[in-house]
C-alpha cells in the first residue's frame, strides 16, 4: 500500500487551466533544423485543443510569463467564443496571393490596373465633360 506522501512526491503537480502556472508550462519555443543545427525560436508558442481540433499560435513574446498570460488569454476567448472567432481574431491568415508576391510583369501591371481603375475612369470622366 502507497501512502499519500510517496503518491505526492512522485505525481507531477497539476494546475486548472485558469492558473498561470498550467499556462507556463505549456508554452514552448519550437526548435527548428537551419543549416544542419537546432535552432530555437525567438518567441513563444501555444498548442490549442477543443473540440477535436488542434491550432498552433504564435504568441509574438520572448518573455515565458508573458508569454503564458497570453496563451490563457487566448485559450479563454476560444472557450467563449470557439474557433472562428479566434482565428480571426488572433492568428494572421494571409492568403496564397500575398505569400507569393509578384511573379510576372503581366501579374504586376493586372494589379495596378486594379489599384488604378478608379483613377483612371475619374481623368477619363473629367475629361469628357470639360472639353
Amino acid at each position: 500500500m502507497t501512502n499519500i506522501a510517496d503518491q505526492l512526491l512522485t505525481t507531477a503537480q497539476r494546475f486548472a487551466k485558469s492558473d498561470i502556472r498550467y499556462w507556463q508550462a505549456a508554452v514552448f519555443q519550437r526548435v527548428r533544423k537551419r543549416n544542419g543545427t537546432r535552432q530555437a525560436s525567438k518567441h513563444f508558442s501555444v498548442q490549442l485543443m477543443s473540440g477535436g481540433r488542434r491550432e498552433e499560435f504564435n504568441l509574438g513574446v520572448s518573455n515565458k510569463s508573458v508569454a503564458a498570460h497570453k496563451a490563457r488569454k487566448i485559450y479563454e476567448y476560444l472557450k467563449v467564443n470557439g474557433w472562428d472567432a479566434t482565428l480571426a481574431t488572433y492568428k494572421v491568415v494571409e492568403t496564397q496571393a500575398e505569400q507569393r508576391g509578384v511573379r510576372t510583369v503581366g501579374e504586376f501591371i493586372r494589379r495596378i490596373e486594379q489599384a488604378c481603375r478608379g483613377i483612371w475612369l475619374t481623368k477619363a470622366l473629367w475629361k469628357l465633360f470639360h472639353s
